[in-house]
């Protein structure tokens, strides 16, 4: 993305139930990519929950003030988004789904990468995200090939 200058920034997201929802700035897309960024990325570890909604719901606000034309919001998943309390099955996925139709809806375009390579995850992906908006990568060592691809695509 630096390199085909286009505007970006990097999230880490995770947390334990819908009190305690972390976002982790990587790169604003204020910032270049310099060591304090490498180093940002270098030190994600993952962990808690997915409340996903939340997520989506916060990415929608920061990208809504952008004055890009094409707007996107690409997520990197490794499962379902489930948390401790009653956000699990059915409910998370619901919630989801109804936080990309509203990035949708404010103009944004949305696109999964999941790691769930799981019977029955593209199901539910398809259920959040709609037909044709995600991409299951069967292993995280595929990701250095896969996301290229992904992004060329999505940035044209």
């Amino acid at each position: 993305l630096e390199a085909l200058q286009c505007p970006h920034a990097l999230y880490g997201f995770s947390g334990e139930g819908p009190d305690l929802c972390k976002v982790q700035r990587i790169k604003a897309f204020s910032d270049v990519m310099d060591d304090d960024v490498r180093k940002r990325m270098v030190h994600l570890q993952a962990g808690g929950s997915t409340r996903l909604g939340a997520y989506v719901r916060h990415a929608t606000h920061l990208l809504s003030r952008r004055p890009e034309d094409r707007r996107v919001l690409l997520l990197l998943s490794d499962g379902r988004p489930e948390d401790g309390d009653d956000y699990r099955g059915s409910s998370g996925v619901q919630d989801s789904a109804l936080a990309v139709r509203a990035a949708i809806r404010s103009g944004l375009f949305v696109f999964c990468v999941s790691l769930d390579g799981r019977e029955g995850a593209s199901t539910y992906l398809q259920e959040i995200f709609g037909k044709g908006r995600f991409l299951i990568v069967e292993r995280p060592e595929q990701l250095p090939t896969r996301l290229p691809e992904v992004l060329r695509d999505l940035v044209r």
